[in-house]
């Protein structure tokens, strides 16, 4: 666009805006170190370590910011947001956290925050620890759930295969069940039982018949020595 001044000169007046504009953006904005990456932010503590119960944390980077030169960098806020409940072993370089840079109630940068040094993990405390916290554990309710589920499919196992038994016994015929033959004498017939040991035995027959017979056998006998 151009523009003529009072000298009917030719003139950019939106070129000269422009490069104030750049001029003073330049002499008073800097790139300016808002958080030294070595500089140490807080600790952690850590349960079950071996020796030391707490972490040193510290900023991952550097948080450098294009930052007006006339704003006194004290103004800007930091808020840490440490992690809870960490437990060893725990990295060095490991994030345990993040810190919030705000000014005038506006987050400018988010930088985590990570372990200084290393922790090991004690194997007593440990044990100590998992035995103590096992029953409020999630795999604690699996195993009760998967021990009634278990307990439940073997009884029903159980009725089922009891019930196949059942069903395939034959009954045997009371009509060839008689007690031991030593008994037979000894127990009227309707004492007789059926959890006796038994054997195949033929029909009874009256004893009136047996009588009739041995008159005529010795009919025969007598006949015989007759002839």
């Amino acid at each position: 666009m151009q523009f003529k001044d009072e000298n009917n000169k030719l003139q950019y007046y939106h070129l000269d805006d422009a490069t104030a504009l750049l001029n003073w953006a330049f002499r008073s904005f800097t790139y300016t170190p808002l958080l030294e990456g070595d500089e140490e932010i807080g600790e952690v503590e850590v349960t079950n370590s071996d020796g030391n119960s707490y972490v040193l944390v510290q900023p991952k980077t550097d948080c450098v910011l294009l930052w007006c030169k006339d704003v006194d960098t004290t103004a800007i806020q930091k808020v840490i947001h440490l992690d809870k409940n960490v437990q060893a072993p725990v990295k060095a370089g490991q994030e345990l956290g993040t810190m919030e840079l705000k000014f005038s109630g506006e987050v400018i940068a988010v930088i985590p925050l990570v372990a200084v040094n290393q922790v090991d993990r004690s194997f007593t405390k440990y044990n100590l620890y998992a035995l103590e916290n096992f029953p409020h554990s999630p795999w604690f309710r699996y195993g009760l759930i998967g021990g009634f589920v278990c307990t439940a499919l073997y009884i029903l196992l159980c009725i089922y295969a009891s019930y196949r038994a059942k069903r395939s016994v034959i009954p045997e015929d009371p009509i060839h069940l008689i007690p031991h033959a030593k008994d037979i004498d000894d127990l009227p017939r309707q004492n007789w039982k059926y959890s006796d040991s038994v054997f195949y035995h033929g029909p009874d027959r009256h004893p009136s018949e047996q009588t009739d017979k041995k008159p005529e056998r010795e009919k025969e006998t007598v006949g015989s020595g007759k002839k």
